[in-house]
């Protein structure tokens, strides 16, 4: 695991901040579609098999074990 420390640093900082549920709310809505649905839709995450697992870090995305 990488601690936030770690990435924090001068004009080191997360390219998008976003409140998913808020921006989900707003896409279920939009679309009329209820919020179970839209997060099917978009913003379930597809990762090709690895044997040794995945992590992740809100920072940083995916990452192979």
């Amino acid at each position: 695991t990488v601690s936030e420390s770690e990435v924090r640093g001068e004009r080191i900082t997360p390219w998008m901040q976003l409140d998913l549920m808020i921006a989900l709310q707003r896409w279920a809505d939009h679309q009329d579609q209820s919020l179970h649905r839209s997060a099917e839709k978009v913003a379930t995450a597809s990762l090709p098999k690895s044997d040794a697992g995945w992590r992740f870090h809100p920072w940083l995305g995916f990452n192979k074990e």
